[in-house]
């Protein structure tokens, strides 16, 4: 079980957003805590409008290779255990 912390909920419209403040959390089966890196500024994306970009709301990593990706209709959930913006795990 994977959860997300964001301080910013901005329609981005294709935009990276949020602070070093977001986070990523596991629940199970353990419980632990990615905090943000500081080497990239990649925390949050939310896109629902632009259809030229992803739309979706997304954590840390990059357009197309997000670190927790979730699609515009939640038909699609992605998670990676590594990018630039949250601790690995």
């Amino acid at each position: 079980v994977f959860a997300a912390l964001a301080d910013h909920w901005e329609e981005g419209n294709g935009l990276f957003g949020g602070s070093a403040e977001c986070l990523l959390l596991s629940l199970w089966p353990t419980m632990q805590m990615y905090r943000a890196t500081g080497k990239s500024k990649n925390y949050v994306y939310l896109n629902s409008r632009n259809k030229r970009m992803p739309r979706g709301l997304g954590f840390g990593g990059q357009l197309g290779n997000f670190r927790l990706w979730f699609g515009a209709e939640l038909e699609e959930c992605v998670i990676s255990n590594n990018d630039a913006v949250y601790a690995a795990g």
